[in-house]
């Protein structure tokens, strides 16, 4: 199986076959070993090759991360048949980014992972692969790692075992599984211990393969000739049943001899019942929970199957395959009653209590005194154990103590309890709340007030818990004062609060006081406790202190789409000159009520098309701390945007405190709204400080913290609703691609947003509650925590035709893939962009990607470890015209893209642009600093400096984002030639409507060239405008370098 390493001078350091970009073609009957990289690379979209009987072994010697075969970026549609891959550095096959729709059959696979970091038999991305008849055995890690935005994906009569089970090379054995579905939170190199997935209620979830719920084998008993199976599976499934192999975990077997198959719910499934499995372990295994169909097949027995064989099996529902199942212990077919051991728990003393139940396989009532039948064989005989045993299998009977062990023997059978046995689920939460001061709508938290969090550690199981640990360290924006519990002991020092011992649905209290210096966020975090938590995605909580307001639902939008680049930048140049700043002032705006929508005083701004939808009957009335509503509906977003309807409203505590925003907007049938308030707002210089899930009505949404360049923070929640008849669904997502709305009317897109986390959970549980007022019923998508990314762009900045990113790094990735588009000019041609780069597996890092010289890029961002793609987006302040149309005429605008490199110690206006046409009133050129009409500060200047040719009289004006009216912008003028001429215009040569020449840059938004005309009579006119930069006193033009002053990204 294998052979010597060939003499250094004889090996590649690269492939032994480099698929890149090319289609359809051949690889049979190869011996493909001891390349440095890949025994077989494809990439770059290459697709429909056919691989077959080859070996592939020993690749990606000394490297980490590189396969036997790994069919990677875009490529698909492989035949990969009857190879022999072994003993390579990585996987043995992998599919890293891959589109999917590959075969994958009668392979064989093992001994992969040799460096231990990647380590699967197969690793699986993209959709619709077929995994079928291979042999997949003593792998470092998974025989098959299901990647978590992995979908669609058969796994069926494979042989596979000894995965994760043997230690090598000094590495001991990883313990992985044989069939591992992974969400977005573990790692996607490896899998993350324990490995295997817990079935949940409902089974919508998103992750490899959706997470799928494996059948629970519950019964298997045999006759002489025939075996009977007994158990619970999703409806209509496909159920293959296997021998297991137990030599990584032995209650978690992997698939070793594939035996039969049968569909639940087909005319072989001689039960038609359902019903609810898991508030306690199955054959003493945690495996979950859910209410389902039951099954109940009978075979023809094997040959190899006898008392005491465990069985696994895989269901098959949609394309989707699960993870193996626990294991199925074959018992025999003949009556008795058998003592069972549940589970146990610590009782946090040293001791333990043991869980009994039985099964009595009778059908009458059996009396069996305590006794030789009926005893504990340690201490006492008698120990409260039941004397009438009913028919059936009877969980959670009664409870004894023990300290090592404990033995009950019944009839001919005994169990043992140590305290080695299954350990008993208990699912713990925290919550944690700001409770003082209790906040009326006008107040405002300021510096060295008092405030006091409240920690709530709750038990939600049947058993208890012991040796609780919950860390809870307070950060740099709060200094500690005191802190008391109900129960357990708090260490401010290291931030523990340590419970001993928490009964079943019991709850404690932790109250911690503390001084706030600046904003911040209070994180807490279960981090131990004795027994296995069935549910960890309530084990974390935080809460918030914000001294500053929120942004405003006018300012939301867009921004996200590059093909909107000059829409969007006329909408932002008229707001510059008509409505800065009303919205930041109640008193500006009109108060919003049910009675004034009722009365058709207030309505939604929408479409002439478009029907009525229910989106404003969904916006609450009264905020956070029963604040008011007044009208912030931005008007501007439609004909720009996929947008059909459009509302918003900001919720003010007093005439300038305003606490919180809501945004909605309808788009049309199973369409969602094109730009998300996490790209838009990163773009207008937003900070990204944090992502995390948060619980609203029970169902785990997306909560994002984002930090304005103003100090502004927004803790933000979006959402949609879609509706089907008398039923709104509601679904949360961090990419828009995850949305899969199918509505028979137009989808309502929420965007929520608040100053505290707190005040953002009541909004959006006060709109689901408007939906179920107005009579509908609501189902949930977001059942189980959508994906988030783990690695995203806190911020960054554009400079020198580079992206500058600081990175938030919770994975301890170390490498990126970055892909996206970009434009050199506004509604330029879209060219495609694809690089990997390494970054610091620290938390926060930079990273410096060249781009060139671009007006905007749109990409997205994935880790090579887990957890789901950040998308971004980036512009340039864009050039835009603005003028009547009955007063003038354009016959040419063009922007010509960035190709020499730009001068050093310039704020430089990117891009040059040539405009001719005719003019009777007037045509404005504008260039905006900053996408989102955000100011610059150019004190460090005093001089506009730019190129330029044309004829007549050009008015040009520096607006400031300060002077409201822009009859008060500093202006100045210009007399253009036929001949390019350099200009320098001073500081002081600008004036305001005063004659005033005061200028100062500290807030500039942007720079408009007028020609004016004379009212009546159209003139020609025509302006090449090149070079436009701020430069301080007069400029070496020579002097070049590839310098340009940092914009906000993202």
């Amino acid at each position: 199986d294998s052979f010597s390493k060939p003499d250094s001078a004889y090996l590649t350091g690269g492939c032994n076959v480099y698929l890149n970009g090319s289609d359809s073609g051949f690889v049979n009957q190869n011996i493909l070993s001891w390349a440095g990289v890949a025994g077989i690379y494809a990439t770059a979209d290459a697709d429909a090759w056919t691989v077959t009987f080859n070996e592939t072994s020993s690749n990606g010697f000394g490297q980490p991360i590189l396969d036997g075969m790994d069919f990677a970026t875009a490529s698909g549609y492989q035949k990969i048949m009857y190879n022999k891959l072994y003993n390579n550095a990585a996987n043995g096959i992998d599919s890293y980014q891959s589109k999917g729709f590959n075969l994958i059959e009668n392979n064989t696979i093992y001994g992969n992972g040799v460096i231990n970091w990647e380590n699967s038999g197969i690793r699986v991305y993209g959709e619709s692969d077929i995994i079928r008849k291979n042999v997949i055995h003593s792998n470092r890690g998974a025989g098959i790692l299901i990647t978590s935005a992995a979908t669609n994906n058969i796994i069926s009569q494979n042989s596979i075992w000894g995965n994760g089970a043997f230690a090598s090379n000094g590495i001991a054995a990883t313990k992985n599984i044989g069939i591992n579905l992974i969400t977005s939170v573990e790692n996607h190199s490896r899998g993350t211990a324990p490995f295997y997935t817990l079935n949940d209620w409902g089974d919508i979830d998103i992750g490899g393969n959706d997470l799928i719920n494996y059948p629970i084998l519950q019964n298997v008993k045999i006759s002489p000739t025939q075996i009977e199976i007994e158990g619970y599976s999703l409806p209509n499934s496909l159920i293959e049943f296997f021998i297991g192999d137990t030599l990584s975990l032995k209650n978690y077997p992997q698939g070793k001899t594939y035996l039969f198959s049968a569909v639940e719910g087909s005319s072989q499934d001689l039960d038609n019942n359902s019903g609810p499995y898991g508030a306690m372990p199955v054959n003493g295994i945690n495996q979950g929970s859910d209410s389902t169909n039951m099954f109940k097949f009978i075979f023809p027995l094997p040959s190899n199957v006898n008392i005491g064989t465990v069985l696994t099996a895989t269901a098959t529902l949609n394309n989707k395959t699960s993870e193996f199942s626990p294991a199925g212990f074959v018992k025999a077919a003949d009556t008795s009653i058998t003592p069972l051991l549940d589970c146990i728990y610590a009782n946090g003393d040293g001791t333990y209590t043991a869980v009994f139940g039985y099964q009595n396989t009778y059908s009458n009532n059996v009396n069996i005194p305590v006794g030789n039948n009926n005893q504990f064989l340690t201490g006492n005989q008698n120990q409260g154990q039941p004397v009438l045993f009913l028919p059936g299998l009877h969980q959670n009977v009664f409870t004894v103590q023990f300290n090592s062990s404990l033995t009950w023997k019944l009839t001919s059978n005994t169990i043992t309890a140590t305290s080695s046995s299954n350990l008993c689920p208990v699912d713990l939460s925290v919550d944690k709340k700001l409770i003082y001061p209790v906040l009326s709508a006008n107040d405002t938290i300021f510096k060295n007030d008092t405030i006091v969090f409240a920690i709530t550690l709750k038990n939600n199981s049947l058993f208890p818990s012991a040796n609780i640990q919950v860390l809870d360290t307070l950060p740099q924006s709060f200094s500690y004062l005191s802190s008391t519990t109900t129960l357990g002991n708090y260490q401010n020092v290291n931030g523990l609060w340590s419970v001993n011992f928490l009964p079943a649905n019991d709850s404690a209290v932790l109250y911690i006081s503390a001084k706030v210096d600046t904003s911040g966020q209070n994180d807490v975090e279960i981090v131990y406790q004795s027994q296995p938590d069935p549910n960890i995605f309530n084990n974390y909580s935080f809460a918030s202190v914000t001294m500053s307001n929120s942004s405003s639902g006018n300012d939301g939008g867009v921004e996200s789409n590059g093909n909107l680049a000059s829409k969007i930048a006329y909408r932002k140049y008229l707001r510059n000159k008509d409505v800065r700043n009303i919205y930041d002032n109640a008193k500006n705006l009109e108060l919003f009520t049910k009675e004034k929508v009722d009365n058709g005083v207030i309505k939604s701004v929408k479409l002439k098309s478009t029907i009525s939808t229910d989106l404003i009957d969904f916006i609450p009335q009264y905020g956070p701390l029963n604040t008011n509503a007044y009208l912030s509906t931005p008007t501007d977003l439609l004909n720009i945007s996929n947008a059909i309807e459009v509302f918003a409203v900001d919720y003010f505590g007093n005439s300038t405190n305003r606490k919180a925003a809501i945004l909605a907007i309808a788009t049309p049938q199973n369409s969602v709204y094109e730009h998300t308030k996490i790209i838009c707002d990163r773009l207008d210089g937003a900070k990204l400080e944090d992502v995390n899930h948060i619980t609203i009505k029970g169902k785990p949404f997306i909560i994002s913290k984002l930090v304005h360049d103003n100090g502004n923070t927004d803790y933000s929640v979006s959402f949609i609703a879609y509706k089907n008849s008398s039923t709104y669904t509601i679904d949360n997502q961090w990419d828009l691609d995850s949305y899969k709305p199918v509505s028979d009317a137009p989808v309502l897109n929420f965007q929520v947003w608040s100053t505290s986390e707190i005040y953002t959970v009541d909004l959006v549980s006060k709109i689901i509650d408007l939906i179920v007022s107005k009579g509908y019923t609501l189902q949930f998508k977001n059942n189980y925590p959508s994906v988030i990314p783990t690695v995203y762009v806190k911020s960054g900045t554009y400079k020198n035709g580079n992206l500058i990113l600081e990175i938030v790094n919770k994975a301890q990735a170390n490498s990126l893939m970055i892909r996206g588009t970009t434009a050199k000019v506004e509604n330029g041609i879209r060219n495609s962009f694809f690089t990997e780069v390494s970054i610091s597996q620290s938390l926060i890092s930079e990273v410096t990607i060249p781009i060139g010289y671009i007006f905007d890029i749109g990409f997205t961002i994935i880790n090579n470890e887990q957890g789901g793609k950040d998308v971004l987006y980036y512009a340039d302040g864009p050039w835009g015209l603005d003028y009547e149309q009955s007063g003038a005429n354009v016959s040419d605008f063009t922007i010509t893209a960035q190709l020499s490199s730009l001068p050093l110690n310039a704020y430089n206006l990117e891009r040059n642009v040539y405009v001719e046409g005719s003019v009777k009133d007037y045509v404005s050129i504008f260039k905006v600093l900053k996408v989102g009409n955000k100011k610059v500060d150019l004190t460090n200047y005093n001089t506009l400096e730019f190129l330029a040719s044309g004829n007549g009289t050009f008015e040009i004006v520096i607006t400031k984002k300060s002077i409201n009216s822009w009859n008060n912008q500093y202006k100045t003028t210009v007399n253009l030639t036929s001949g390019l001429v350099q200009y320098q215009i001073p500081f002081s040569n600008f004036k305001n409507n005063l004659g005033q020449n005061n200028f100062s840059a500290e807030d500039v938004v942007a720079v408009v060239f007028v020609k004016k005309g004379d009212g009546s009579i159209y003139s020609n006119f025509s302006l090449n405008l090149k070079n436009l930069r701020f430069t301080q006193n007069t400029l070496n033009v020579n002097n070049y370098e590839n310098n340009n002053t940092e914009k906000p990204i993202i």
